[in-house]
């Protein structure tokens, strides 16, 4: 699979959950110990410290007879990563927020906080769930595929003609435009303050 085969009125998918590993990093740091919850606290640090790479629904997806037009795994975030399958400078994206995967682990971690679940799902990077696009009619199909498998997969969007542009539809059913460069910075020491 290649990264820039998407076409306007593709439909974008994404393996598991997101946000997860950035949350379990921000767990390790030094003076983010105070987090009350230990529930969820080892779940989402092994997230970050042992991701699972999806080698085995990437090779699902490359045996089956469906139309994957682009794919990427997810380093550096939904959106920088969705930038990149639309890089031909001719697409954009719409997501729709109420259908981004979060897992409860997230959830609650972010609910205790305050902080916006969101906003990880969007920027949070080395999830390494695959981010994929394929063709309206393959849905279906696509849906029956995952029952197979112990691995979830969301209906996050859609690939527009919109050049360069990536679109949130929030769940109150205003739109906000993303910034393309928001994402995971490798380097930065805490970009999670």
């Amino acid at each position: 699979f290649t990264r820039t085969g998407a076409r306007p009125g593709d439909q974008i998918f994404v393996t598991g959950t997101l946000g997860d590993s950035a949350m379990g990093l921000k767990l390790l740091m030094p003076r983010k110990k105070n987090f009350k919850s230990t529930k969820y606290r080892r779940s989402l640090i092994q997230k970050h410290l042992e991701p699972i790479p999806r080698m085995k629904e990437s090779s699902l997806l490359a045996k089956s007879k469906l139309q994957v037009t682009s794919m990427i795994d997810l380093s550096d975030g939904l959106v920088q990563d969705l930038s990149h399958l639309c890089a031909t400078g001719t697409l954009g994206a719409e997501l729709d927020e109420a259908k981004l995967p979060i897992s409860q682990a997230l959830d609650s971690i972010c609910q205790q906080k305050g902080h916006n679940p969101t906003d990880w799902i969007l920027r949070g990077g080395e999830d390494y769930e695959l981010l994929f696009t394929i063709r309206q009619e393959d849905v279906r199909k696509l849906n029956k595929l995952f029952l197979k498998t112990d691995t979830p997969i969301s209906h996050i969007g859609e690939i527009t003609k919109s050049s360069g542009k990536i679109i949130l539809k929030k769940k109150n059913g205003r739109k906000k435009s993303l910034k393309p460069s928001m994402g995971f910075n490798h380097f930065k020491r805490d970009q999670w303050s």
